[in-house]
């Protein structure tokens, strides 16, 4: 018998993520479930996370629903952050493009541009891949606009000192607090930095009123359901809730190539496989088989 890949997934997130993707029938019952379920002041951040999908489906939440206001209000909160973070690290991409750093935005931020996600999906900073070489160049660029290191412990000070290579590091703009999230650069992520694959790959995308090179879709669907298998206490929805959101934003013929060279490449293809397959089933998309049968042809 098999494992299910969502052993790990809380009820109420099946029952949010079926609210939130599932055709209208499902979706409908899905969120009258959920509210009968749980109490909505007291939801964990996973499904704040996921609300704001929601916020765009016409007639899954009742007009009488109290919480129908707040849901769209969580999306319009999360349109105006990432308005307010693509403005805020302005700077210091400029910076880093007068020094022809090269810059590949990966992750997160990269989903929400393929997307045309809007604010249906948080983001916490702006990711962008820097080529390993040029790592002592964007360092020096970030700190002379003021830009800091966000650094937790005597050790991880001790290897910014030492001008460490490899890693991510993020960064905080000047009078920002410690807590404070906005600009993550990356040093020598394998997904974004060793492969030079990812970057002959790079989509070409306007963004926030600017030209910016675009981490693959392919490389990303990859990346977003194999991180799915790390294994932790309860499973995080948002990896469903992404891949989907991709594949229909993409065309699948167009991931194929990528993703059968790079799931082979690195002997992930079986697991990627039932990942997919799962999410697919829960939400009752058709995307991602779509996708899967194209692969093993």
């Amino acid at each position: 018998m098999k494992a299910d890949p969502l052993a790990r997934l809380a009820p109420e997130h099946r029952l949010l993520l079926q609210a939130a993707l599932g055709p209208p029938p499902v979706a409908t019952k899905a969120w009258l479930e959920w509210r009968h379920r749980v109490e909505f002041d007291g939801i964990d951040s996973a499904s704040q996370r996921l609300l704001p999908l929601i916020a765009r489906r016409d007639g899954v939440i009742p007009m009488g629903d109290p919480v129908h206001g707040r849901v769209r209000g969580l999306y319009r909160r999360t349109w105006v952050r990432h308005q307010s973070l693509w403005a805020g690290v302005r700077p210091a991409l400029e910076a880093l493009g007068q020094r022809r750093i090269p810059l590949l935005v990966v992750g997160e931020a990269a989903l929400v541009c393929h997307t045309s996600g809007g604010g249906s999906r948080p983001i916490q900073e702006l990711t962008m891949a820097i080529e390993p070489r040029r790592q002592a160049d964007a360092v020096e660029a970030m700190t002379q606009l003021g830009w800091r290191p966000q650094l937790v412990g005597v050790r991880r000070q001790l290897r910014w000192r030492l001008l460490r290579s490899g890693g991510s590091w993020g960064f905080t703009r000047p009078g920002s607090g410690r807590a404070a999230k906005h600009l993550r650069l990356c040093f020598g992520a394998p997904w974004a930095v060793a492969d030079p694959m990812a970057w002959q790959g790079a989509h070409t995308m306007a963004v926030a009123g600017t030209v910016r090179q675009l981490q693959q879709p392919g490389d990303l669907l990859l990346q977003l359901t194999l991180e799915a298998r790390r294994p932790c206490k309860r499973m995080s929805p948002q990896w469903i809730a992404d891949v989907v959101q991709l594949l229909r934003n993409a065309d699948p013929e167009a991931l194929v190539n990528c993703i059968r060279t790079r799931s082979c490449h690195r002997r992930v293809l079986m697991a990627f496989h039932s990942q997919l397959t799962a999410a697919g089933e829960l939400v009752d998309d058709p995307a991602p088989a779509a996708l899967l049968a194209q692969l093993v042809r």
